[in-house]
């Protein structure tokens, strides 16, 4: 569960640095929709995530979005 909420605390931390270099739409619709799903629900797992998409996305999906936007954040 720690690492869990550690991964999130991350993601989200990458998400606001792109919101705040760029702004969200800086992002791809998909990107964007993630990013937005996870700064709104920093307590639930990738799965679950995944679930509350339109349409739901797989574990593995909702990961390599994630991923993605985790390298952009590093690119800033």
């Amino acid at each position: 569960m720690d690492k869990a909420l550690a991964a999130a605390e991350r993601q989200i931390a990458d998400i606001n640095k792109i919101a705040s270099a760029r702004g969200l739409d800086y992002l791809s619709a998909k990107l964007k929709e993630v990013a937005i799903m996870r700064v709104e629900n920093p307590d639930i797992g990738i799965e679950e995530l995944g679930r509350m998409m339109d349409p739901p996305l797989s574990k593995s999906g909702v990961n390599n979005r994630l991923r993605r936007i985790s390298e952009i954040a590093k690119g800033l």
